[in-house]
C-alpha cells in the first residue's frame, strides 16, 4: 500500500497541477483511507 501512495505522490508532484479541484478531494480521500487502515490494524 505504501508503494502505491509513493507512486501517487510522485505522479501528483510531476503534474504540478495544484489548481486542479480534484487534488484536495483525492488527498482527503487518501487521508481517510489511511486513517481507516490504521484503525483496522491498530
Amino acid at each position: 500500500m505504501r508503494k502505491h501512495l509513493r507512486y501517487l505522490i510522485r505522479y501528483w508532484r510531476s503534474r504540478q497541477d495544484y489548481d486542479d479541484p480534484t487534488w484536495p478531494l483525492v488527498a482527503g480521500l487518501a487521508f481517510w483511507l489511511l486513517l481507516l487502515w490504521f484503525l483496522c490494524f491498530f
